[in-house]
């Protein structure tokens, strides 16, 4: 099968923007227990993102692409947070979100 580029990054991008469309959804405004599922849609579909690069880039040549860029951008102590979080919220509890509550009396 042939791929062009287009079909290669356009699964890649559509992860990529179902979880910012999940992030986006989270408002402050709502109730607690209305944002968690949508942070845990957020951190499902981010950590998602490299599956869909590892599975897309299948030749040698784009796997070797690929394994060069998850050093340069995936390799760190911030990406590795992101998938211990996924990681807690597919196979634990969900994401430990807390509000913060500031009350004056006057």
């Amino acid at each position: 099968m042939l791929y062009t580029e287009d079909c290669l990054v356009y699964p890649v991008l559509q992860k990529f923007y179902s979880a910012l469309a999940s992030l986006k959804a989270v408002n402050p405004d709502d109730y607690i227990f209305e944002n968690i599922p949508k942070i845990d849609a957020f951190f499902q579909e981010f950590r998602n993102i490299t599956f869909v690069m590892q599975k897309n880039f299948s030749t040698p040549e784009l796997k070797a692409f690929y394994e060069a860029k998850r050093e340069t951008y995936l390799s760190n102590d911030n990406m590795a947070w992101f998938v211990d979080i996924r990681n807690k919220i597919t196979k634990e509890s969900p994401f430990k979100l807390e509000k913060a509550i500031s009350l004056k009396i006057y």
